[in-house]
């Protein structure tokens, strides 16, 4: 299930991604966006935004934003498709 995320939510980041980062991050929220919880990680989800990949902290205490990890979707794709390819083999 799906959290929906929206408004003026302020984010920080864990590992000094660039204000860029965690702008368009802030940006997706504003506009709504989709967070997709991790299965194996109480709190952790999946943002998408365009071609990226944000994934987040929330606290469920303080209900903080925090910018965990930011990949490119074309990387996740290669990634799926290489052990695909080595599974089969």
């Amino acid at each position: 299930m799906n959290t929906r995320l929206h408004g003026k939510i302020k984010v920080e980041s864990l590992r000094n991604h660039s204000r860029e980062d965690v702008r368009a991050l802030e940006e997706l929220f504003a506009a709504g966006a989709d967070a997709m919880p991790d299965s194996h990680h109480k709190g952790f989800f999946e943002v998408e935004g365009g071609a990226r990949v944000f994934y987040v902290y929330i606290s469920p205490v303080s209900a903080r934003v925090f910018l965990v990890a930011e990949w490119s979707k074309e990387r996740e794709t290669s990634t799926v498709l290489m052990k695909r390819a080595y599974s089969t083999a």
